[in-house]
């Protein structure tokens, strides 16, 4: 697990750093106004999660739920038990790391670079988007869905960056829906497992 923190961590320094290089404007700042989209991102990621709940129905979702869960619980990752704590720590570094790289430098940097129009703002979060989706790549095939649910779930992160002008609110729906399915995937029975 320390190396997936470390990660995270140097996400975020690349991030600070890459912002500051690039000049874009800083989503470091709480969201105007707070509530609404702060509200807005805790239902999204429980709608994200609740319908990951009625999907773990189908085989190919659980498969691919099983194949994380194996992936995660390797011994060099997160080892074998993935625990309340475990998840609220992952989900953490990871909503903090990848919101500050993708939403925080690489978004408004494109959206700068685009003359910042609607145009402009729709390329980045599309483009951003992609990246979020590559970074969450699909190693085999059970993995394709992951790659595209990461895609969906990149524009409606960048979508509530730009609403609010903050990273806030993406941090939050992303830290929730990090947290509560690392939570599931620790809890699903794996038939393989000894």
């Amino acid at each position: 697990m320390k190396r997936l923190l470390i990660g995270y961590a140097v996400m975020i320094v690349l991030a600070s750093l890459g912002a500051r290089w690039a000049q874009a404007p800083s989503l470091f700042r709480a969201p105007e106004p707070p509530v609404p989209t702060l509200a807005a991102a805790v239902a999204f990621a429980l709608v994200v999660c609740a319908l990951g709940v009625r999907l773990e129905r189908v085989a190919w979702y659980r498969d691919m739920a099983l194949f994380l869960k194996r992936l995660l619980t390797a011994p060099d990752v997160l080892g074998p038990r993935i625990d309340a704590s475990t998840a609220l720590v992952v989900a953490l570094y990871s909503s903090v790391g990848e919101e500050a790289f993708f939403r925080g430098f690489v978004q408004p940097w494109l959206i700068q670079a685009g003359g910042g129009g609607a145009v402009a703002v729709a390329l980045g979060v599309a483009l951003t988007s992609a990246g979020f989706a590559l970074a969450h790549p699909p190693l085999v095939r059970e993995l394709w869905p992951w790659t595209a649910f990461a895609l969906v779930i990149g524009v409606a992160l960048g979508v509530l960056a730009v609403v609010s002008g903050s990273l806030l609110p993406p941090i939050v729906a992303h830290a929730l829906i990090n947290g509560i399915n690392l939570m599931r995937l620790g809890s699903i029975h794996d038939p393989q497992a000894l």
